[in-house]
């Protein structure tokens, strides 16, 4: 008669599983159901989270009511089925209370718009979970009173139906803070006399100068009132108190951090690892502001790795050939340009790669 045996490596990975099992089903000692206080409970799986560890199910044989445990102690926001860090999700309310609109919340967090309005419908429908979350966004993230009731407001029409959160009211606040483009009129922003001034703190040649000039009066920045300009300073400190962190404005009015921001991790990759065969038709139609931001990422100046030295020799963050740590703060001022006017290039740039 014949035999199979299983091959030994199939043999390993079956006595795993039967470990596991044995590790997450079974009798419970000690473990009273929280429902009906009974001990008749068994182990029914679990699973293991990002940042929670593992989370072991229990079922209670006598009224069926299941629950969790988890290793890592439980959520602040479990009741309401968000599995987040409470800091991240308390930073992310905060925003939504401030009026970001949610595509600028979605690149601050690193969250898609989606998970983020489930956050908060799911917030908003334990009543004791959303209590506790309006207090902590007034004393811990400094939400005004009216804020916190606009943001319930806007709640409870998205709940019944009569609004969404692209509602009129949140695109007011985009007003206030992005510019119009008026071509043709000489640029809103820096100064003739400030520019030349940075050129020589910077140490560019007359040449470049004269070019990066010319090439600033083609392409003008968005026109900014200084009442926008107030706004927007005012804005840019309390994205910065909320998220603890140095947070940049680009011409455009558009927030980011100044480290560690995904999106600018992920166009300066996309720079570097872009083919030059492929990009050679791409690279010509590039201004020369954007050739220059394109050339710095690829192989940074020798000003750029002053700037990087300067910051201390402690790893890369976003990948490269060099030693030191290079910063987009270091290539923007190896450039002689502002950190926020040097990612909006490079955005130009990524997006006409893509194309």
């Amino acid at each position: 008669m014949l035999s199979w045996a299983a091959p030994s490596h199939k043999i390993g990975k079956s006595i795993l599983v039967v470990k596991r099992s044995k590790q997450i089903r079974g009798e419970a000692k000690g473990d009273k159901c929280p429902e009906c206080g009974s001990d008749q409970n068994i182990r029914n799986g679990g699973y293991g989270r990002k940042n929670l560890g593992f989370v072991q199910r229990y079922l209670c044989k006598a009224c069926k009511h299941t629950w969790s445990e988890f290793a890592n102690g439980k959520p602040a926001f479990a009741d309401a089925r968000i599995f987040e860090p409470e800091t991240v999700v308390l930073q992310t309310f905060a925003l939504v209370a401030m009026g970001l609109p949610l595509f600028e919340i979605e690149g601050l967090m690193d969250r898609k718009s989606e998970t983020i309005q489930s956050w908060l419908l799911r917030c908003f429908s334990s009543q004791s979970t959303w209590e506790k979350a309006e207090m902590d966004l007034g004393a811990d993230y400094s939400i005004q009173a009216q804020e916190i009731a606009e943001l319930r407001a806007l709640l409870e029409k998205v709940v019944s139906g009569k609004a969404t959160f692209h509602a009129q009211s949140r695109r007011a606040r985009a007003s206030q803070v992005k510019g119009r483009r008026r071509y043709g009129k000489p640029s809103g922003g820096m100064s003739e006399e400030r520019f030349r001034e940075m050129a020589r703190l910077y140490q560019l040649s007359p040449e470049h100068t004269e070019r990066f000039w010319r090439e600033r009066q083609k392409h003008p920045a968005p026109k900014v009132t200084e009442r926008m300009k107030i706004f927007r300073n005012k804005l840019r400190e309390r994205i910065a108190n909320v998220l603890r962190c140095q947070i940049v404005v680009t011409p455009t009015g558009e927030f980011y951090r100044a480290e560690d921001d995904h999106r600018v991790a992920r166009w300066l990759a996309k720079v570097r690892q872009s083919d030059d065969e492929k990009t050679r038709h791409v690279r010509k139609s590039l201004s020369y502001l954007e050739k220059g931001v394109f050339d710095q990422v690829r192989c940074a100046n020798e000003q750029a790795h002053f700037y990087a030295k300067l910051e201390g020799s402690r790893g890369l963050k976003y990948g490269g050939p060099w030693l030191e740590k290079m910063t987009p703060d270091c290539l923007a001022r190896g450039l002689g340009l502002e950190l926020g006017q040097f990612i909006a290039i490079l955005k130009s740039v990524a997006d006409s790669l893509l194309k």
